[in-house]
């Protein structure tokens, strides 16, 4: 028997069922970029995020588990034969077997229960190797080799862009509603508020969510929507049927009145870095990104970080509420991360063994907000360098090996496309995962840089 969480109604249900015939004759009827790109982008923003199955000796399927799962059958079912000729190469599969195998040994040492005061956190079993495999699997694995085998080459690259520019585009007019009338979408429709109304709230204003997870994640797509508009006006292209720049403007005003501080500043960035930068320093500024996230633990585990000064610097320039809530993760970080070091190597598990508990009451004080620090927690350092360094390889081989192209539209797509995956994954310091869109778009800048170059080395061979 399959356990059903749905706190909502019977909508909600009901939009899981759907998709299955959606995803599959989607898989069957469109290109497979096409196919992988509208699927998972057009679950991670339509579906609701309230549900989970559980079914007998099998892990909870939510959202983005059950989108990538039958988007894998669909795209297995109609186009088998990219799967067969997949080669990922000696870094990915390094990268994925030691996440596989820090996995295995993180249940094997944690067979002991964490007793903290009258909170008892129960012991792994063998059997949770099962959990945590489908897990990672779906959430990182699957996506990545999904945007690897569909996405090789320009042409492809040119599906993705214009895909997350005009799914960015649509979802305007859920932001535009919910920035009026508060953010109650996923309420009217599937009946029940994804997450706390409170963190809506932004002075007198709201920062919308639609049907994703938090405001954060919305805001995060809105940013590499507005990244994929700008890069196609440098190569003067369209989006849908308008003017890129004139939608990317949009996109940017969007952004900005959604009262997200920290996509508003990667925004700026990222858009001076694309419209002013050459490729070449575009993925070096995404090299510089993923540095930054890879020693940020030793970073943080060494005291190098000016935490006083920043926090100093947010409590003049924005107020005393930033002032607290940074604080406050400052301080979580501190703590998680000196309860993490305790078995730095594979990690605590889960169950929450990573997290403070209140000796005398047994209640958890430490909340999780950082994947970093959440990965760190559970996964230990060989789960964190294996999982990150996946998602971060393609953006170091695009520095290494973009220069072998000539300046032109492919070039400054793929470098876009790396800057997309560099603001992504620093993001994953201060907040969490919420869907497994970085994966993909990562594996699509893996496999787009592989086929481009394998074009171009073939078109010079010819000559």
């Amino acid at each position: 028997v399959v356990e059903v969480n749905n706190p909502g109604n019977l909508l909600a249900i009901l939009a899981f069922v759907v998709w299955v015939p959606i995803a599959l004759v989607g898989a069957r009827r469109w290109h497979p970029a096409v196919a992988a790109s509208y699927l998972l982008i057009g679950g991670t923003l339509l579906l609701p995020e309230t549900v989970w199955f559980k079914p007998p000796a099998l892990p909870y399927f939510a959202k983005v588990e059950l989108i990538v799962l039958w988007t894998t059958i669909g795209l297995l079912l109609f186009h088998l034969d990219r799967f067969r000729s997949l080669r990922l190469g000696r870094g990915p599969l390094i990268a994925i077997a030691a996440m596989c195998i820090g996995a295995v040994l993180t249940i094997f040492t944690n067979g002991d229960p964490v007793l903290v005061g009258s909170a008892l956190l129960p012991a792994h079993v063998p059997y949770d190797i099962v959990h945590h495999l489908v897990g990672l699997g779906l959430r990182v694995v699957i996506p990545f080799i999904i945007g690897v085998t569909m996405f090789r080459g320009p042409k492809e690259l040119r599906i993705l862009f214009s895909s997350l520019a005009t799914a960015a585009l649509l979802y305007t007019v859920f932001q535009l509603i919910e920035l009026r009338f508060s953010p109650q979408l996923h309420n009217w429709i599937y009946g029940a508020h994804q997450h706390s109304f409170d963190q809506t709230i932004r002075g007198s204003g709201f920062r919308p969510m639609a049907f994703m997870t938090h405001g954060l994640a919305l805001a995060m797509f809105t940013l590499v929507g507005t990244m994929a508009a700008t890069a196609l006006y440098k190569i003067k292209g369209r989006v849908w049927r308008f003017r890129a720049g004139r939608v990317a403007l949009y996109l940017a005003f969007i952004l900005l009145v959604s009262k997200s501080i920290a996509a508003g500043i990667y925004m700026v960035l990222a858009l001076f870095a694309i419209l002013f930068l050459s490729p070449k320093n575009q993925t070096r500024c995404a090299v510089a990104l993923a540095i930054v996230f890879l020693s940020y633990p030793m970073i943080r585990s060494s005291g190098i970080l000016p935490v006083d000064d920043i926090l100093g610097f947010v409590d003049s320039n924005l107020g005393e509420e930033k002032f607290s809530s940074l604080n406050t993760r400052f301080s979580n970080e501190e703590e998680l991360l000196a309860r993490a070091e305790e078995r730095a190597l594979f990690g605590w598990g889960t169950y929450c063994r990573s997290c403070k508990f209140d000796y005398w009451s047994g209640k958890m004080e430490s909340t999780l907000d950082g994947d970093w620090i959440i990965t760190l927690g559970i996964h230990g350092f060989v789960g964190f360098y294996a999982k990150f360094g996946l998602l971060l390889l393609p953006v170091f081989l695009c520095w290494r090996r973009i220069k072998r192209l000539p300046l032109g539209p492919d070039a400054r797509l793929l470098a876009a496309l790396s800057l997309m995956v560099g603001f992504s994954t620093i993001d994953l310091l201060p907040n969490g995962n919420y869907n497994c869109l970085v994966y993909f778009l990562s594996g699509a800048l893996y496999g787009c840089l592989l086929g481009t170059l394998r074009q171009l080395d073939k078109l010079r061979q010819r000559r």
